[in-house]
């Protein structure tokens, strides 16, 4: 339930969510496209849809927020987590890996604000909590005080590292 009362549900993405993820890319302004992917881009590709929907939920894990839209499902947020390249190789047989990911999220800007936001991250930390992931790494631009906020406000300890314009934030499991 969001704040304003509306409902929405947070489900594992599908395969059969590509033309729903191109849909509400479309329907996102070139300022949160910026954010998101640190520059302008027009649309996601086809193979962009298909790294995105169809996915392992291992290495890979993503949700999606979704309303109901005059009787269809419309997607208005998603969150992922990517485990980070190499993470597994370095452990010791038999220890409990020490994992890294790279955390991505994304609101529909008519929803930002409501919550939204917060609903998924609390879902992808657990999820990465339950997965033995140790650390979330999320790379913004020094812009982005939404995002940035939202992070400072999950309630895990976290740590900043800034690189010409971008900042590198890690948010401890």
């Amino acid at each position: 339930m969001l704040r304003d009362g509306q409902r929405i549900t947070i489900r594992a993405i599908d395969p059969a969510d590509k033309q729903r993820l191109a849909q509400s890319f479309e329907r996102l302004s070139q300022r949160s496209i910026y954010l998101r992917f640190l520059g302008p881009k027009k649309k996601l590709s086809p193979w962009e849809l298909v790294y995105l929907t169809e996915i392992d939920f291992v290495s890979h894990v993503a949700l999606v927020a979704t309303v109901d839209h005059r009787g269809s499902e419309r997607i208005v947020g998603v969150v992922r987590y990517v485990l980070q390249e190499g993470t597994r190789s370095a452990i010791p047989q038999g220890e409990r890996p020490s994992l890294s990911a790279e955390l991505a999220l994304i609101v529909a800007d008519e929803y930002q604000g409501r919550g939204i936001g917060g609903s998924l991250l609390r879902e992808i930390i657990g999820l990465a909590r339950g997965s033995g992931v140790k650390e979330l790494q999320s790379l913004q631009l020094a812009e982005n005080d939404r995002m940035l906020r939202l992070l400072d406000s999950c309630g895990l300890r976290l740590r900043r590292e800034r690189d010409r314009g971008l900042l590198h934030v890690f948010l401890e499991l």
